[in-house]
């Protein structure tokens, strides 16, 4: 009796989540990077390749989960295109964007996308002493 009660409890379970509708998630930003520039206390570079035209990069501090005092910059894009070995091709967007005037020693945090953003990624600037 018991074997049969968690057989149907498993069929119903496996019955909702058939019929419950799948979103499939596709995301416009892939391959994004963050790296020093020049000045690593004042300064960074991120890249990305978007899917879509008229991307955007936000950012604020990492105290402002909600992105409440954000700045909006628009990277430079350039249009290209993927082709694989089996000669089917994608086209994209290579961006990149330098952010400048940012606080030394202080821990940011941004998003990029347009439609839908990424998840937020972090960054620390570099103190005004050396670094390495």
């Amino acid at each position: 009796m018991k074997k049969l009660l968690i057989m149907l409890l498993a069929l119903s379970f496996g019955l909702v989540l058939f019929f419950l509708p799948i979103k499939a998630t596709t995301s416009e930003v892939t391959m994004l990077i963050t790296n020093p520039a020049e000045d690593m206390s004042k300064q960074i570079n991120i890249s990305y390749h978007a899917l879509v035209e008229e991307t955007i990069l936000e950012y604020t501090l990492d105290s402002d989960p909600n992105f409440i005092n954000k700045t909006v910059i628009i990277p430079t894009c350039t249009a290209d295109t993927f082709s694989n070995s089996e000669g089917l091709t994608k086209n994209y967007y290579r961006c990149k964007v330098t952010l400048d005037n940012l606080n030394p020693n202080t821990r940011y945090m941004y998003r990029v996308g347009k439609n839908t953003y990424t998840s937020p990624h972090y960054f620390l600037t570099a103190g005004n002493n050396s670094f390495s």
